[in-house]
């Protein structure tokens, strides 16, 4: 079977919608960019600025989600928008790496640290209560099954 890795999903939309992506080592302090000029949209990524693969992915799925989302602003959007437009990136950005089906799988088989998840969804480790808020809001009901089956299977343990 040929399935994509979360990553690779998301380098195939940014090559399905006409995203350009720069990927270059510089000295630059800017670490990732998405740029829209009329239709055209790109994404630049300074290899140089990040320690890890994670954070490079991140950053880069974050930047494409600025593109998917419609997510861009200059130096005179209000602060609240800017909130607001980054927020959107970042969470499209997650849902891509970790998919709700990988977090139910990843906690059902009882990887239930910060840090025991981020090194099995391969994110930086600062991203996990991030993700965890957002399916909060976007799968309630599920997460309320999904805590009384955890429940459930550390009562049986204990």
């Amino acid at each position: 079977m040929n399935r994509l890795s979360p990553y690779n999903k998301v380098l195939s939309v940014a090559e399905n919608i006409g995203i350009s992506v720069i990927q270059e080592h510089t000295s630059s302090k800017i670490p990732a960019i998405a740029l829209r000029i009329g239709q055209d949209m790109g994404v630049f990524i300074n290899e140089s600025a990040f320690h890890t693969d994670a954070e490079r992915r991140l950053a880069f799925a974050h930047e494409v989600g600025h593109c998917e989302t419609g997510g861009f602003y200059t130096e005179y959007t209000p602060a609240d928008e800017r909130g607001r437009i980054e927020y959107r990136a970042t969470k499209w950005a997650l849902m891509q790496l970790v998919s709700f089906e990988t977090y139910k799988m990843t906690i059902l088989e009882g990887c239930l640290s910060d840090w025991e998840q981020a090194d099995k969804w391969d994110i930086p480790l600062e991203f996990v209560p991030k993700i965890h808020e957002i399916y909060e809001k976007t799968h309630w009901e599920d997460i309320q099954v999904l805590r009384d089956e955890v429940a459930r299977r550390y009562a049986q343990v204990c």
